[in-house]
């Protein structure tokens, strides 16, 4: 808890978000080979923080660069506090009426529970980045999984603040892969 307060004492250009499954043991210390390279290479210039969501029991490993782990359970527990500060979910509203429009067309069915789960993380994860990202302050947050509900939630975040996200390609994607490729209609402004 002292350290969400040390941190919100200082304003950050650049947010950086990392995971434990991008980290890379070079010699006895912790690289993430997605963010470090932009890290490195940003923190020359900008003030910059780096946070990472620790899915291990321990957070004393030896990182490369400096890290601010919040660990995954915490996030858990501190999004389920957010959400008695914020509305429903807007997103929720029509999935029953969506559901029956795509099986008329279809045939096939729509898992709403499994959509209303992956929704609520959503608006839960915005809840806590929104409180987060007007302590810290950021203009550009970087993430490398933006299709996960958890960064989407962040990404949704920094829109409604006005803060630019930035999405860093990792591995190769192929032709079918849906969340970076058939994107024919992006609006000007971005979504």
């Amino acid at each position: 808890n002292s350290k969400v307060k040390d941190i919100s004492k200082t304003k950050f250009d650049l947010l950086f978000f990392s995971r434990d499954v991008d980290q890379t043991i070079i010699g006895e210390r912790y690289y993430d080979r997605y963010i470090d390279p932009i890290y490195d290479a940003c923190s020359k210039d900008y003030k910059c923080l780096k946070v990472n969501f620790n899915s291990s029991l321990t957070d004393n490993k030896n990182y490369i660069n400096p890290v601010y782990n919040i660990k995954a359970s915490i996030l858990s527990r501190i999004k389920q506090k957010t959400r008695r500060y914020f509305s429903t979910n807007p997103y929720l509203e029509g999935l029953e009426n969506l559901s029956e429009t795509y099986f008329n067309l279809t045939e096939k069915k729509i898992d709403v529970d499994w959509v209303n789960e992956q929704l609520t993380a959503i608006v839960e994860s915005r809840n806590f980045f929104k409180l987060f990202f007007e302590k810290v302050k950021p203009k550009v947050i970087f993430v490398v999984w933006y299709h996960s509900p958890q960064f989407m939630g962040a990404i949704l975040a920094a829109k409604s603040l006005g803060i630019k996200s930035v999405d860093i390609q990792h591995g190769i994607p192929r032709d079918y892969h849906p969340s970076y490729f058939y994107w024919n209609n992006i609006p000007s402004e971005g979504y």
